[in-house]
């Protein structure tokens, strides 16, 4: 996977492998990984989740306030699971655009 992988990458995954991930990652990390993330991204994301979930997300990312450092950090942590994924073949991680 090497330097391909990203928070962002996460909008070219299914919304099934989304649904996968979001099994799989802290809640916690990924309020922080989404909290400067663009609009692709939380649309995804968001629509891949409950209405419950969603409204605790959202809740979450408009009460925390990391630093740049604290949402990179959130993000790295939110892409173990993933790789974690890829290796077990459970999920597809899209391939570098050119």
């Amino acid at each position: 996977m090497g330097n391909d992988v990203s928070f962002d990458r996460l909008v070219e995954l299914t919304c099934a492998e989304i649904r996968l991930f979001l099994r799989k990652v802290d809640q916690t990390n990924l309020s922080a990984a989404m909290k400067g993330s663009g609009q692709r991204v939380t649309d995804k994301l968001y629509g891949a989740m409950s209405e419950r979930v969603r409204t605790f997300m959202k809740n979450e990312i408009d009460f925390i306030d990391p630093e740049p450092a604290g949402i990179e950090a959130g993000r790295q942590r939110c892409l173990q699971p993933a790789i974690a994924l890829v290796r077990q073949d459970q999920l597809s991680w899209p391939h570098p655009t050119s």
